[in-house]
């Protein structure tokens, strides 16, 4: 069995086909303008601490949290900012973040921390068995289902909402 990330490889592209639906490495936001949207997670497997990547590419804008603090921006053109589990790991189990995007666009992918067990860790979203099917839950609400680096094809792994709030 082929890993997810090959599928993505032999179509040359971020969305693949895989036994007949289809597949993403992850999303595209390209809203223009300043916009709110929550971030909503509904499940999330308990084996891994997970992460949410959002890659920023040739990003031009601002990216602030609910207490309208700005996201430090690393000045590189394919930068990434992370959020982990525990950022809306609260009652809600969701974030809000205001995203003022003049150019470029933001891809947004599921990860997991790997922990070696001796004080380094690093994020993996990149490769092997990461992928997700999206959903389209209304005009303004997109639900994703998220595999992660495990041999295995449940896309139960994470899963989570984006609302445009407005």
């Amino acid at each position: 069995m082929l890993a997810l990330s090959q599928y993505f490889v032999m179509a040359k592209n971020s969305i693949a086909e895989y036994k007949g639906e289809k597949i993403y490495q992850g999303y595209e936001y390209n809203l223009k303008g300043r916009h709110k949207i929550k971030v909503r997670v509904l499940a999330d497997k308990e084996d891994a601490e997970r992460v949410l990547c959002f890659f920023i590419y040739h990003f031009k804008g601002e990216i602030y949290n609910e207490q309208g603090q700005k996201a430090r921006k690393p000045k590189t053109a394919y930068a990434c900012i992370d959020f982990y589990e525990d950022y809306w790991d609260n009652d809600n189990h969701e974030f809000i973040l205001e995203i003022d995007l003049e150019d470029g666009y933001i891809f947004i992918r599921n990860g997991r921390i790997l922990d070696f067990g001796n004080g380094n860790r690093i994020v993996r979203c990149d490769s092997g068995w990461f992928a997700m099917k999206q959903e389209k839950i209304s005009p303004t609400i997109t639900r994703f289902y998220c595999n992660d680096a495990d041999n295995e094809d449940d896309f139960d792994d994470l899963i989570f909402e984006i609302e445009v709030l407005d």
